[in-house]
């Protein structure tokens, strides 16, 4: 469980630092690592409150709307973990990864078309330029938390050493 805590910390830091280094991007880390952790067996009454309790944090870090993230977090881990239903398919995460991420932005599209002069075109436009990086992420997160799981159960079964 402290993993999965280091990978959203981490997650949410990084949606901070890549987006002042690179121009016209939009993060996904975070989402990336719900699904990710989601996906495999960990306590679901645990993720849950450490996903709604990171969405906290990020709305306070990010946005000033104190719930909207907790909220939508959840319902990201919720609908992943209704979709995937214990497979753990490479291709159908990558599938819902960038359902879900073109769904989040479409909701925060309609969230702020009263706050700004967002066009839907320039957010077409930066999720294309962003799926490259956040793709790279998700399959490293993936294959990290793949040797992570491994190790840890090899460790319990003392077949690693």
């Amino acid at each position: 469980m402290i993993i999965c805590i280091l990978i959203l910390l981490f997650s949410i830091l990084l949606s901070s630092v890549i987006p002042n280094l690179i121009i016209d991007f939009i993060p996904f880390f975070t989402i990336a690592s719900i699904i990710v952790i989601g996906t495999f067996n960990v306590d679901k009454k645990d993720i849950y409150l450490i996903t709604f309790i990171f969405g906290i944090i990020y709305d306070l870090l990010y946005t000033d709307l104190v719930i909207l993230h907790a909220f939508l977090f959840v319902s990201i881990l919720f609908l992943s973990l209704r979709i995937m239903d214990g497979l753990k398919n490479f291709f159908l995460m990558i599938a819902l990864f960038y359902l879900i991420c073109v769904l989040y932005s479409l909701f925060m599209y309609l969230f702020s078309i009263s706050f700004s002069s967002l066009n839907i075109y320039i957010i077409i436009n930066l999720l294309g330029k962003s799926f490259f990086i956040n793709t790279l992420y998700f399959m490293l997160l993936y294959f990290i938390f793949i040797g992570i799981k491994c190790l840890i159960g090899n460790k319990k079964n003392h077949l690693s050493y």
